[in-house]
């Protein structure tokens, strides 16, 4: 070796290179400027032979430690040439390739702050893999954090999978390593080897990669440049920021629940973007709620179980594909929610767990998954970041969070806050930024909590102490209808408090009435299964029924896929949608019916404006439990709708109920129709409101009530009668009296003395002296016609005053 070789190395710095566990490998490696020149070195494992060359001049290099550590001055630079290195392969061909050592990788300072803040909602924009261009050479930034590792490197196809080769730098005291390496291009694998301080090798996946090895591999892939996606939906997205902003509650939200690999067996999302929003808008959906479509390596999990977080699923085609869909779905007036995994992860080989040989991205725990460890400033920035990645990369209007329990309390007898309680403060902490964010960035992006958890406030504004989110699942709602289904006629009347239960607690939170595939697929029956023991029509027909049950009950609706047309069989992993069912009268019946009432739904306001208001909602019958029949009153500023539903299989011809006021009722909507495959009772007339003791009210109409129906009564309220002032009587009388002939006056007091007693008789005995009087004038006046006038006066007059002397005899005996 050279002796100015030798005095210029940093041999310390090479062992750490040598051995794998150097944090700042660009410290040594690469060019650096010495008294005797430019010095570059660098580690080659397995090379015998290695030269730099630039321009026409070729520098041989000297291997300086046999593992394959190369060194070489660059005499009388004083800056380091652009060079590239020759490598000898073992069959004497040559390798020309960069040094990734002569770029010094660069992170943005000011996203760095908020990503240590936990405030960053980009930070996928600048960890993972990135194409960049650096000194005119295109290649690929790789950075990842991982605080407490000793060393990292990326391997990959482009480095034989060796950790020796490409180790990162540590960027300061952000905790990320990251490195530029040239000629790498879109496809390549990798993962990042991570060498512990216990010596521990660990490969790890990218959690911030942008697409991962197909066929089920752990590996990440360099995702390549997408060509910008032309959005149409930019109408769309304005009217849900006012829709939705600021009360959501008020709005009309409908929910298909869906796994869209099961829509349509083998359809692509480019073939999903002709069919689904068609099928969608027919049957008057406001919103589909996809479930996960991240990348995931477990089959069974339905994709809520995945450590690739910013992957798309390729299964159903590129991700170009998808905002198809998304642009199809928003020009048919559709929103596009999405279940959200951010509280669970699966512990899995080359996942989040135990990343850099500690828990950084999990609390403390055990199992096959892991909760996430919402106190640590890095993992909130990284959650934030999924979520602004999932609405702005595909315009998602909304997710549901996965899971809430378990981000909201601890297991029992696991941890315990630091007040002795269960409550995991940092989840709930985690929850309120996270609904912050959410509503400011994204405007009218829906939050909806999965309902799993107990926990007070939780569509309350976080300024008030709640989680901020605009919904919660009611599931206990779900759970007790689904309980009352499945019950046979008996049953039913004794689990009849179910109908009423959810009102105790139904103004509390902002609800959704979740019949969701948790309850409704693989092991678990659809809705036609539960009700096996009835004869098919007639389960045809309590479905229709409690359709109309949960249209007309308040809270936002939410159904899975395939019980709209009465799916018989659970949908299983990898199934599809029993469309072929229509094929069938009754199932086709069925199908129009949910389609009729889903349009009925969206048309009355009083059907939802109030589902979070105690004056949009009260009961006329809770009470008739024998006969199986609940009726109760939806109201809004607009109208008032009269429910009544028979979960029974009793017609009633005639049933009567209380009504709250005076008026006519008149069935506007049945779940009995004929074009339903109902019977067809119906009540064709509108009906008025009578005196009858029913109900505890005073007032009440009879209806025909046919067996398993929902009916729907437009409420006319009768206008009282306007009261007439004093004044504008007086007024009234003498323009009459004006118009009217002597005759007709005469008549009056007349008919007024036979109905009055003495005072009354008096009255009229005045006008019949006035009536004298002005007959006799008449006469004298008007000759023979006057005198024909006055005579018919004199008799009405006679006539009168025997009236009067009645009356007043009359009067006597009293």
């Amino acid at each position: 070796m050279e002796r100015e070789l030798y005095e210029v190395m940093d041999w310390a710095a090479v062992e750490e290179i040598v051995y794998s566990e150097s944090e700042d490998p660009h410290a040594i490696l690469g060019p650096h400027k010495t008294d005797k020149g430019i010095l570059v070195q660098a580690f080659f494992p397995g090379r015998e032979s290695a030269a730099l060359v630039y321009g026409k001049t070729k520098v041989p290099m000297e291997q300086v430690d046999e593992s394959g550590f190369f060194a070489c001055l660059i005499p009388g630079e004083k800056e380091a040439p652009r060079y590239r290195f020759v490598l000898t392969e073992e069959d004497g061909s040559e390798l020309e390739c960069e040094d990734p050592y002569r770029f010094m990788p660069e992170l943005p300072e000011g996203e760095l702050r908020k990503y240590k803040a936990g405030e960053s909602t980009a930070a996928q924009s600048f960890l993972g893999a990135h194409e960049k261009k650096m000194g005119g050479v295109s290649g690929i930034r790789f950075a990842v954090f991982a605080p407490n590792a000793m060393r990292v490197s990326v391997v990959g196809d482009f480095n034989n999978w060796d950790g020796r080769v490409h180790e990162l730098r540590r960027m300061g005291d952000s905790g990320i390593f990251a490195i530029f390496l040239p000629g790498v291009e879109a496809g390549a694998l990798y993962k990042y080897e991570i060498k512990t301080y216990a010596r521990e090798i660990l490969l790890r996946a990218d959690p911030y990669a942008r697409a991962v090895e197909s066929e089920g591999g752990s590996a990440s892939a360099v995702a390549a440049a997408e060509t910008p996606f032309a959005w149409e939906d930019e109408a769309y997205l304005e009217e849900r920021a006012l829709r939705f902003g600021k009360r959501p509650g008020e709005q009309a939200i409908n929910i298909y629940e869906l796994n869209l690999a099961s829509f349509a067996a083998g359809a692509s999302y480019e073939e999903l973007a002709e069919s689904l929003p068609a099928y969608l808008g027919k049957m008057h959906y406001t919103h589909v709620l996809l479930m996960p479509l991240l990348a995931t390596r477990e089959e069974a999990s339905l994709g809520y179980l995945t450590s690739a977080y910013f992957t798309l699923s390729t299964k159903l085609g590129a991700a170009a594909g998808f905002r198809k869909l998304v642009n199809a779905l928003h020009s048919a007036g559709i929103g596009v929610l999405m279940d959200w995994s951010c509280v669970r992860f699966p512990r899995e080989e080359a996942g989040l767990d135990y990343f850099d040989g500690s828990t950084l991205y999990e609390e403390n725990g055990s199992g096959d998954t892991a909760v996430f460890r919402f106190g640590r400033a890095e993992v909130q920035s990284f959650l934030f970041s999924n979520l602004c990645f999932l609405a702005n990369e595909f315009h998602i209007d909304g997710v549901r969070v996965i899971d809430m329990a378990s981000a909201l309390w601890y297991r029992a007898n696991e941890n315990r806050n630091c007040y002795g309680g269960g409550e995991n403060l940092d989840g709930a902490s985690f929850l309120r930024r996270l609904s912050l964010m959410a509503h400011k960035k994204l405007p009218g992006f829906l939050l909806i909590a999965d309902g799993s958890a107990e926990w007070p406030r939780t569509t309350e504004p976080v300024k008030n102490d709640g989680l901020g989110f605009d919904f919660r699942c009611n599931q206990g709602f779900a759970d007790g209808m689904l309980s009352y289904l499945g019950a046979d006629e008996a049953g039913k009347s004794e689990r009849y408090g179910e109908l009423s239960y959810a009102q105790l607690y139904q103004y509390s939170e902002q609800y959704v009435l979740p019949l969701s595939h948790t309850a409704l697929s693989e092991r678990q029956p659809t809705l036609m299964g539960r009700l096996g023991y009835l004869p098919f029509e007639e389960r045809i027909a309590l479905l229709r029924a409690f359709f109309g049950f949960v249209t007309a009950h308040p809270g936002k609706k939410l159904l899975f896929a395939g019980q709209e047309f009465g799916m018989l069989e659970p949908l299983q992993l990898g199934g599809e949608l029993d469309f072929s069912l229509l094929d069938f009268p009754s199932h086709r019946e069925l199908a129009a019916c949910s389609e009729a009432l889903n349009a009925f739904y969206l048309e009355h306001p009083a059907l939802y404006e109030g589902d979070g208001d105690t004056e949009g909602f009260t009961f006329l019958n809770c009470h008739s439990y024998e006969e199986n029949v609940v009726v109760f009153l939806r109201r809004a500023a607009s109208e008032d709708l009269l429910v009544a539903v028979n979960f029974s299989g009793t017609s009633y011809p005639r049933f009567n109920l209380g009504v709250p006021y005076a008026g006519s009722y008149k069935e506007i909507f049945t779940t009995d129709e004929e074009r339903f495959g109902g019977s067809g009772l119906l009540n064709p007339r509108a009906l008025p409101a009578r005196a009858m003791e029913v109900d505890d009210k005073e007032l009440g109409i009879g209806i025909r009530l046919p067996a398993y129906s929902a009916l729907f009564f437009a409420c006319k309220k009768r206008e009282p009668e306007k009261k007439v002032t004093p004044r504008a009587e007086t007024e009234k009388s003498e323009e009459i009296k004006a118009k009217q002939k002597p005759e007709s006056l005469l008549e009056k007091a007349a008919d007024a003395a036979g109905k009055k007693a003495a005072g009354v008789a008096g009255k009229a005995a005045d006008v019949a002296g006035k009536a004298k009087n002005a007959a006799g004038k008449a006469k004298d006046a008007a000759g023979r016609k006057a005198a024909g006038v006055a005579g018919k006066a004199a008799d009405v007059a006679g006539a009168a005053k025997k009236r009067i002397d009645r009356a007043m005899g009359m009067e006597n005996k009293k």
